[in-house]
This record gives structure tokens, sequence and C-alpha cells, in this order.
């Protein structure tokens, strides 16, 4: 890899990422050359990483025999269009990093004369942390796979994907995953807040949770369900928001369904969205209606039409009581402890 040469199409955070990678890795700055049309990044990329950059994506192109299009999905058409003699005359490798582009789209409106590879990778990656999902068309060499598979493992693990329609879902799994996570922590953060605990302490103990759970799904080959049991006490507090969890659809939004609501249908995934109408399990409880979502957090989303009230709840319990707190800090008082109905004849 570090006798081939890479020209970088975009100069943004992903790209940074991948070129340090790469650097990490051993390969030579001076086979790598960049695109970007703002000076003070193109001056941050030759003083950090001593790479060449270039104003435009014709002179930068014309260095390279692998392209990684690293710019926004919304101005790759026309950046393509532009590279369209050199592709015909170079057949480099395309690598795209941008969401939601098929390789279909890329191949024509590059004249067809690149082999190209479609990668989703995820925010992570800024951090050398990330995961990227691959796929690369028929007029894709082995070689060329190695070589793209080389350029994203500078900024994680890889994956390669066999059908470009599962591509959406690598999207959906990973791309937007980390938002996901966030709003975890988010949450967790608050509710810890909210029943006392100090701001700092509320985050160490969230963020640590998170990595340790991280690693050990990472480094102890068992599945998700099986470290979940591990964890969870016969009739304890981690037992009780075990039931709530999947009882109030938690399962049931992660659930990937298309406008016919059809998770299995092929290409389905990229066009998914969320049901809020009705529980995954028939005997759910529904939604409690009583919790208003908090000002301006999540205002514009459809969730906040219908508040993911039992998405996270602590449950904290004394002797004879205890105390349940939903996502939004809010929580209330129930009788004697009767597992997780959060009702009881006791005092």
């Amino acid at each position: 890899m570090s006798a081939i040469t890479l020209t970088f199409i975009g100069g943004g955070n992903m790209a940074r990422s991948l070129i340090a990678g790469l650097v990490r890795q051993g390969v030579a700055p001076a086979h790598i050359h960049v695109a970007e049309p703002v000076t003070e990044l193109r001056e941050q990329l030759t003083a950090d990483f001593g790479v060449k950059t270039y104003a435009s994506a014709t002179e930068a192109a014309a260095q390279g025999e692998v392209w990684v299009l690293a710019v926004k999905p919304q101005v790759l058409r026309d950046v393509c269009a532009s590279l369209v003699p050199l592709a015909a005359a170079r057949q480099p490798l395309v690598v795209s990093i941008a969401a939601g582009i098929t390789s279909t789209q890329l191949e024509g409106w590059l004249g067809g004369s690149a082999a190209v590879v479609r990668a989703m990778p995820n925010t992570p990656a800024l951090l050398g942390a990330g995961v990227t999902g691959l796929y690369a068309t028929a007029t894709v060499s082995d070689a060329q796979r190695t070589q793209a598979d080389t350029v994203l493992a500078s900024a994680g693990r890889t994956v390669w994907i066999d059908d470009e329609a599962r591509m959406d879902a690598v999207t959906a799994v990973s791309g937007s995953g980390p938002a996901y996570v966030f709003l975890l922590a988010e949450a967790m953060e608050a509710a810890a807040v909210a029943r006392g605990l100090p701001a700092e302490a509320a985050r160490t103990l969230v963020v640590q949770t998170l990595l340790g759970a991280s690693r050990m799904l990472d480094e102890s080959g068992d599945a998700p369900a099986e470290l979940r049991r591990r964890v969870t006490s016969p009739n304890g507090t981690t037992q009780c928001g075990d039931r709530i969890l999947p009882g109030r659809r938690f399962r049931g939004h992660c659930r990937a369904r298309d406008r016919r609501g059809d998770p299995a249908r092929p290409g389905a995934v990229g066009r998914e969205r969320l049901s809020h109408r009705r529980p995954v399990e028939q005997d759910a409880p529904p939604l409690s209606r009583s919790v208003e979502p908090p000002h301006g957090w999540l205002k514009e989303t459809p969730i906040a039409r219908q508040p993911p009230t039992g998405w996270l709840y602590l449950v904290i319990r004394s002797s004879r009581k205890s105390t349940k707190l939903d996502n939004f800090g809010r929580g209330r008082r129930s009788g004697r402890y009767t597992g997780c109905s959060g009702r009881g004849s006791g005092r």
C-alpha cells in the first residue's frame, strides 16, 4: 500500500481521520494528495501530516491511483462530472464515503470508467475506533479490494457487504448508531442527576459503564443476551428495568421497517421508518401519557408525539418503597415493591 498514491477529494474531518491513520501505518505523506477548496484546511493538513494539498479536484486526482471521495453527497455529482476525463484516462479505484450515493450513480457520474467501492464509516473513526461497511462492484479486482480495505481500516474495523441494498442497513446500524448511544448516555446522565448525583459523577458513571459494557461485548465473545443475563439478578432492580424496556417497545423502536411494514424485503431498510402506533409485543402495556417531553428536546421528531417513557428507567429500591425514573428525569413513588408494575398495597 505504501507504493500506491492516494487522492482525497475533500479534506474534512473524515478525510483527516483516514489520512492520520494511513500515516500512522507507514504510508508516506508524499504519496497522499488532498483536494480541499478551503485555504485554512489545506494549510492544516500540510502542517499536521505533511501531505500535498490542492485547491482543484482535477489537479489532485491527476496524482492518484486511488481516489477517496470525501465530499458532501449534495455536491458529489458536480465533483464527479469534473473528473470524467481523468477517470477515463487513469482508470482509478474510486472509494466513496458519501452516504446514500449508490455505486450505480457513481459509475454513471464518472462515465463508467472507474472501479467503485462504496464505504460507510462512522464518527468514531475520528478516534481510530470506527467501523466501516464496504461494498465493491463487479469491476473491482481483489487487489483493489485490498487497497480499499487498507484505506478504511486505518480508522477502525471493516465489514464487507455482498449486497449493496444492505448498505442502507449499515448506515442505520453503525452510521447512525453512535447518535443513539449518545442519546442513551444523555438520558442516563439526566436520570442520575435527577436522583441527586453530581453532574461530574453522573458523567463518569455513565461513560465508564458504556465503555466497560462495550469492551465486554467486544472481548468476551458472548452474545449480548447472555451478557445481559449475567448482570440481571433474580428479583433485583436490573430485572425490573429489563422487563420494562422490552414492554415499552424498546426493541420495537430499534426494529427496521419500510413503508410497507416488511422488515425482510430486500432494499427495504433504506426506506425504513419507526412505527409508533402499536406495541411490538402484543401483551405489552400501553405507554404512559402522563409524562410530557422536555422543552426543546426531540420537539421536532415523531417520537415526541409519543414520549418513550419506558426507554430508560432507574429503579431505586428501599426496603418497602421504590421510585421509578423515566428518561426525562421525573419519578413517581409506588407502594410496596412488587416487581415492575409500580402498584402495591403498601404505604
